[in-house]
């Protein structure tokens, strides 16, 4: 944030110039089309989830030509993964709702 003027407290509002991008993305959340919003905001996780699904999918093909047992391990670490998922997630929710409670309380 770059503070245009120097003044009290309810002036420092009106001095800031939102970061290149915020504004135009707010916007377009904010009072564009629910379903298109929805999907827009929905392809990045989407495509995410299928490469990791893709990944997985010939992990199990490579290991399976090695043997029935090699194909079994990373179904013992799934636990443990799924564990620092959840950290992982639970750290990015909180993020999020942060950054999201600053840009709504400037609006």
């Amino acid at each position: 944030m770059v503070r245009l003027s120097e003044g009290s407290m309810s002036d420092e509002s009106e001095g800031l110039i939102e970061p290149r991008g915020i504004g135009k993305y707010r916007d377009r959340i904010v009072s564009g089309p629910i379903v298109r919003t929805v999907f827009w905001l929905g392809l990045p996780p989407l495509i995410n989830q299928l490469v990791v699904v893709a990944y997985n999918v010939a992990d199990a093909y490579w290991l399976s030509s090695y043997s029935e047992v090699t194909v079994a391990v990373p179904r013992q670490m799934f636990p443990v993964l799924m564990l620092f998922q959840a950290l992982a997630m639970a750290l990015t929710t909180a993020s999020l709702s942060m950054v999201s409670q600053y840009i709504g309380g400037r609006a």
